[in-house]
């Protein structure tokens, strides 16, 4: 996982990717610690900002697709 600190400005509206190139959303909200994900045709869902892996015109996570549905939160904390 990412030991950067990641602000809301960081994420806020921008797609998500994950390692392995697959779009998985869009970012819906951010939480301390937490950002919400908007799933295109599946419930939204939250992720931890550690699996942040850079954010710059998207946000890259460290997970592969197939990881992420193993970190999803319905509601963090």
């Amino acid at each position: 996982m990412a030991t950067t600190t990641i602000s809301e400005a960081d994420l806020s509206g921008k797609t998500v990717f994950s390692a392995d190139g697959e779009a998985v959303g869009t970012v819906k909200a951010v939480r301390p610690g937490y950002f919400a994900v908007n799933a295109p045709m599946a419930p939204d869902y939250w992720l931890s900002t550690g699996f942040v892996e850079k954010a710059d015109l998207v946000v890259q996570l460290s997970l592969r697709a197939r990881e992420v549905t193993e970190h999803k939160l319905d509601d963090p904390g």
